[in-house]
């Protein structure tokens, strides 16, 4: 990752029902406190967009896993209220699949599995070893989307200063980043290495305030029995909810509250990874990188450099752009359709027009150039960085360090300057000396990161 240089809901999106007639959105909206969407937990199984049955196939696995459990702990790890874990459970034990055991506390048992039970245990997990918490069915996953989309958020150009206070943006690139936020539009940030590509992508959802930074996803889908895992502790960051809150508001526990995600990919992208991909062990299939970003932002950084060609990345992801809904096929050959709601931003340091044509360029809706500094900006921004370091700072120190840089033959970036200061520290707590920015360690920094001068003699 580059370390760049720096300075001092309510309203409906994109309409998936006319987008694909073929797969309509319900009508009904889901529960919310005000105008911030919250999934309420379910009064009732009839409000479960998941057949019974595979309530029941969950039960019937936990149990075969791991042995005889009390109701209480089956209902918690399916994050169902107990009232409908007992319903499920009852008529299990009517289908002789289970039986009590023992009594397990006040209205509770101890279950296990019977000769049924355990054959129809056994024959499920060989389809999928998942017991976890009851998936949420597809349509109600649509609608969550649809409540709680980019295109339904305002940031202000306040905002935007506030997001990239330490990053030297021009007021014109703060607007373009704004009106694409605003907008959900797709990016395309190009320029040389070092100038804040990066740490505007990654700060991108950083603008947005209060209720609006944050959204709810599922912990899993069901789509024909088949079991999408969506949440990703490498990708998506919780953010917790009061337990004595959610206690109070009833809310639905197969549901996390995340930070809006930022799904960063690089050289290692192929086309695999925007693809539905079965676990041929567990029969779990684990969602593709585009359906983790919804609501928050795709980037593809060093883009160009990836193992699969520029155009055909772009030809699998035209119709999303287009569209806002994708198309993922599963394993049993059926095609799904999903909302795609993900802010995709293209980073590159290539020439634009060494990636692919006009016609492709059209559907990026926002190009924007980084710049590289000028002499003055590099300055004030050494002084500034350098101070905040904790540095002292002779006079003329940033002006020897842009001479430095000249005499090399380098071109300014951003980058430069943290990454003079990084060795410049290093250097100072080596010796034992004070943090002092002068001539001759700014020498031993230029020379240990471009190793391009001869070393100096400190």
């Amino acid at each position: 990752m580059n370390h760049d240089a720096t300075t001092g809901m309510d309203t409906t999106s994109h309409l998936l029902s006319l987008a694909n007639p073929a797969h309509p959105v319900v009508s009904s909206a889901p529960p919310s406190l005000g105008d911030v969407y919250v999934p309420l937990e379910p009064e009732s199984l009839s409000q479960i967009d998941v057949p019974v049955t595979e309530i029941e196939n969950l039960i019937l696995k936990q149990l075969f896993q791991q042995g005889p459990r009390t109701g209480r702990d089956i209902a918690r790890q399916l994050q169902l209220p107990l009232h409908l874990a007992n319903e499920v459970l009852q008529g299990l034990k009517r289908e002789l699949y289970i039986a009590y055991k023992q009594t397990a506390g006040l209205n509770d048992y101890l279950y296990e599995l019977r000769e049924a039970g355990f054959s129809r245990a056994h024959q499920q997990t060989q389809v999928s070893t998942y017991c976890g918490a009851v998936p949420i069915g597809l349509n109600e996953y649509r609608n969550s989307v649809l409540r709680q989309s980019l295109r339904n958020v305002e940031p202000s150009m306040d905002d935007m200063r506030r997001a990239f206070a330490d990053l030297t943006l021009s007021p014109r690139i703060l607007g373009q980043i704004g009106q694409a936020i605003m907008g959900g539009r797709s990016l395309f940030l190009y320029g040389a290495p070092g100038n804040g590509k990066t740490s505007v992508a990654e700060r991108m959802m950083g603008t947005l305030q209060g209720e609006d930074r944050t959204i709810w996803i599922p912990r899993a889908l069901c789509v024909n029995t088949e079991v999408i895992r969506i949440f990703d502790q490498q990708v998506h960051q919780e953010v917790p909810v009061n337990p004595e809150v959610a206690a109070a508001s009833r809310i639905d526990r197969r549901w996390i509250r995340i930070a809006r995600p930022v799904v960063i990919v690089g050289g290692e992208l192929t086309l695999e990874h925007l693809e539905l991909v079965k676990n041929q062990v567990t029969g779990i299939t684990e969602a593709p990188i585009q359906l983790k970003a919804n609501c928050g932002s795709l980037v593809i950084d060093d883009f160009g450099r990836q193992k699969v060609n520029p155009t055909a990345l772009l030809n699998r992801m035209i119709v999303p752009l287009e569209k806002g809904v994708d198309y993922l096929s599963m394993s049993g050959g059926r095609c799904i359709c999903v909302p795609f709601d993900a802010q995709m931003v293209f980073s590159t340091n290539l020439r634009p027009e060494d990636l692919w044509d006009e016609a492709f360029m059209r559907r990026l809706k926002y190009k924007i150039e980084f710049p590289a500094p000028s002499a003055e900006q590099f300055k004030n921004l050494f002084d500034a960085r350098a101070d905040r370091a904790g540095f002292e700072v002779n006079a003329g120190a940033a002006e020897h360090a842009l001479q430095r840089l000249r005499e090399l033959g380098q071109p300014l970036r951003f980058s430069h300057v943290d990454d003079l200061l990084e060795q410049a520290r290093d250097f100072c707590r080596f010796m034992r000396v004070p943090l002092l920015l002068n001539t001759k360690v700014i020498d031993v920094a230029v020379h240990n990161h471009f190793a391009s001068i001869a070393h100096p003699t400190v």
